[in-house]
């Protein structure tokens, strides 16, 4: 779709348009290949190096879509500095004009609108973190040859931010918990942390840990790229929650062992998609000698409200922006060996009804520029086979992120109630370090 700023040509110019790419590089092998975009990218750093200088560190660092989308030169007009952006910024454009020669068609299939105007679309088309446009390999795999093919290579002078390393460990999901590692990015999950605090009672320092790691599936169905259609996915994953207590015994060490399942029931428009999830697991506790089993079943139905402050609610980009949501919960806890945990000494196993209830508010900034964000989650579980394991939990946090793509991020925290599974009391402040992947 092509905007007022960026007019298809009349001049047909289609090979020149994707003359900088090269096609080998398309995967997979079959009919429906593409061509990475940090593939792509690396092939037009390859022809229009970008030379690293201090501008391009520092807390205030414009990222590199940026200064390649606003860099408009000619020739004569252009500075040293400035020659390879302007280059690469001419590549794109014509690419984002065309659309389609050489082999190529350049797509926009992301779930919310294309960006408006040439800064936008080239900025997205450099930025890896925007899964939006997709180069798709229109034309057949050349046959094997026997020569070896070099790829393009980058130099250490070349800004080597935008390759993003499709390595076996890339593919691990890292969050607070298992249900944030199921959102696709990672600027958008709840992010693993180590909290800081001191004692209501004795004053003395606490260290709290509150992490999950999610492997890559093992199983999946559906069209996971198709937010209107059905899907599903089984990915094993570890948890782990820890209060160390300096001056005695740990409150809390529990670590999860499990699999989780994820169906998500849509129809032709995605905000309609119901989000059910299936977890077995088996979580121990090594400092009591306890251990249990455990089985949950969640459904997300599609309540969640996305709130801008304007009238457009798929609106990609926003001052102040909001949302809220609901889960509702079912489980069921078996006591292998309660230990010398006092809380589950009465209790030999339990099922219980309940939900979880979200809210969030974070500041949208410009990419590169510091950003903040606040969170409150209410969960609560009602025993209804003995009344003994009834709980509930409230979490506050307010985050800060060095940018809005930031991996890092710090902040203050508040936890009160129990623990859902253990039953041990919670009250307490935390300074928090959080890390997110």
């Amino acid at each position: 779709m092509a905007s007022s700023e960026m007019p298809v040509r009349t001049v047909n110019f289609t090979d020149a348009a994707f003359v900088e790419l090269e096609a080998k590089a398309c995967e997979p092998s079959g009919d429906e290949r593409v061509l990475p975009r940090d593939l792509a990218i690396a092939q037009l750093l390859s022809r229009y190096p970008v030379t690293l200088d201090v501008t391009f560190m520092g807390p205030q660092s414009v990222p590199l879509g940026e200064r390649i989308a606003t860099t408009i030169c000619d020739g004569a007009s252009c500075q040293p500095a400035e020659a390879s952006l302007a280059q690469l910024r001419n590549a794109a454009s014509r690419m984002l004009s065309v659309r389609e020669g050489r082999g190529f068609k350049l797509e926009w299939k992301a779930n919310w609108p294309e960006p408006e105007g040439d800064i936008a679309r080239i900025a997205a088309f450099y930025d890896p973190n925007n899964a939006g446009y997709v180069l798709t390999c229109t034309t057949p795999p050349p046959p094997p040859v026997v020569a070896e093919v070099t790829p393009p290579t980058v130099t250490e002078k070349t800004l080597p931010a935008i390759q993003e390393k499709r390595s076996f460990l890339s593919r691990f999901r890292i969050a607070s918990n298992v249900s944030q590692t199921e959102k696709e990015k990672y600027s958008q999950r709840d992010p693993a942390r180590i909290s800081y605090y001191k004692s209501a009672s004795d004053k003395s320092a606490i260290v709290n840990i509150r992490a999950a790691i999610a492997a890559p599936d093992i199983a999946q169905w559906g069209d996971e790229a198709d937010a209107t259609k059905t899907s599903g996915n089984i990915r094993p994953f570890v948890a782990y929650e820890r209060v160390t207590h300096w001056n005695r015994y740990s409150e809390v060490n529990n670590l999860d062992f499990g699999i989780r399942s994820r169906f998500r029931f849509a129809d032709d428009e995605a905000e309609h998609a119901y989000i059910g999830n299936l977890t077995a697991a088996w979580q121990s506790d090594d400092e009591f000698q306890s251990s249990l089993t455990r089985f949950e079943a969640s459904l997300k139905p599609p309540v969640q409200y996305w709130l801008y402050g304007d009238s457009d609610p798929k609106r990609e980009y926003c001052v102040w922006c909001q949302n809220a949501n609901m889960t509702i919960v079912a489980d069921y806890v078996g006591i292998d060996d309660p230990g010398d945990k006092v809380t589950l000494n009465n209790v030999k196993q339990y099922g219980r009804l309940g939900y979880d209830i979200e809210w969030g508010v974070r500041l949208k900034r410009p990419a590169g520029l510091p950003t903040f964000g606040m969170n409150m989650q209410y969960s609560a579980r009602e025993d209804v086979t003995s009344n003994r394991a009834s709980a509930d939990r409230l979490g506050a946090r307010a985050m800060y992120y060095p940018t809005d793509t930031s991996h890092f991020a710090f902040g203050l925290e508040y936890d009160r109630g129990k623990d859902l599974t253990s039953l041990v009391e919670l009250d307490r402040w935390m300074i928090t370090w959080g890390y997110r992947q």
